[in-house]
């Protein structure tokens, strides 16, 4: 996704040059750049779920690329389905955050089990052990990182067809239709947690196997990526020498 926009923008940008723009340098960079994800640490395998209603997680920045209002109107066309869930909105809020958080926060007092910045690694990792399913609502993403840890927590992701998801996701058409991805709506959104919270009371949330999708984001932990990484690093010393 990075690789792309930046090729895409480096076209642009040697175009706007009045004399002899060296556009076929461009195939050489491609040629010659790899992509390297950032990897995170690995979870551990989840026990059995304990009863209760749906689970929602929310796991960004507090700030409006993130597209908050999008996700409590989806919130609010889910209570007035009449779905049972709870919520755990975490994240880091800073001193213009989004008005609708706190709005919000009074709106579902009643359904919150956690919210805001959590203290530590680990109850951050507890958190996303909790709950059902991972949201994202945002309009800007560099990668995608607080998605890639819910997925390997164990959630099942609800992802607007844009950014980096379908790459993480290995959906190679954004337009083919998805169990993880919504079209980017809150209507869309609400009509996805309202499909997931049946799939769930009947016990049959995961259509796709959860190993299924876990193998897939497996590929972003740490042990997968430093060998890689660490090859990379020596061929570019080496052309040094």
């Amino acid at each position: 996704f990075h690789l792309e926009s930046f090729l895409n923008a480096l076209d642009r940008f040697l175009r706007k040059m009045p004399d002899h723009p060296p556009l076929e340098r461009i195939a050489e960079i491609e040629e010659k750049s790899s992509v390297h994800s950032p990897g995170v640490e690995p979870f551990p395998v989840r026990g059995p779920r304990e009863a209760g209603p749906l689970r929602i997680l929310w796991s960004s920045r507090w700030e409006h690329d993130k597209n908050p209002e999008d996700f409590f109107q989806a919130l609010l066309m889910l209570k007035s389905k009449g779905v049972d869930f709870r919520l755990s909105i975490l994240g880091e809020s800073f001193r213009n955050s989004p008005k609708v958080f706190q709005e919000m926060k009074e709106e579902f007092k009643n359904r919150i089990d956690r919210w805001g910045f959590q203290e530590s690694r680990e109850e951050y990792c507890l958190a996303l052990m909790e709950t059902d399913v991972y949201v994202s609502t945002a309009n800007h993403e560099f990668f995608g990182i607080g998605a890639v840890e819910a997925m390997l927590a164990g959630n099942y992701p609800l992802l607007p067809p844009r950014l980096s998801y379908p790459e993480l996701l290995e959906v190679t058409d954004p337009s083919d239709s998805s169990e993880f991805l919504y079209d980017g709506t809150p209507q869309s959104l609400s009509d996805s947690l309202a499909r997931i919270d049946v799939k769930l009371r009947e016990g049959t949330l995961w259509d796709e196997d959860a190993q299924g999708l876990h193998g897939r984001i497996s590929r972003f932990e740490w042990p997968q990526l430093v060998g890689d990484m660490d090859e990379s690093l020596q061929k570019v010393c080496d052309k040094g020498k």
